[in-house]
């Protein structure tokens, strides 16, 4: 079963690629267009092509890395639940109550 954090990452995902998410980028995509295709921009605009290329490039690379993490999060839980399974192996699983 998939960890709290690993539900919301997947949520995430879920709405960003939705309808809604979906035509925000293509907007997104578009305002580059414009921006890029403008004969002679302000220093702003400038910016705002750099800073809408920045941000697709992270998000992109967001969106890989929570994709794994979804992924992985079942993995990562039979592996602690192993290791904690390990760590009170030797003493019955009453270690911590020990004084």
């Amino acid at each position: 079963m998939p960890d709290k954090i690993a539900r919301i990452a997947q949520t995430f995902l879920n709405e960003v690629t939705v309808q809604g998410g979906k035509e925000a980028f293509e907007i997104m995509n578009v305002l580059i267009e414009e921006l890029e295709n403008k004969p002679d921009p302000d220093p702003i605009e400038v910016r705002l092509v750099s800073n809408l290329h920045s941000f697709v490039t992270v998000f992109e690379a967001l969106k890989l890395n929570l994709r794994s993490y979804v992924i992985n999060s079942s993995d990562r839980t039979g592996v602690k639940l192993q290791s904690l399974y390990e760590n009170n192996s030797h003493d019955g699983g009453y270690g911590n109550l020990k004084d």
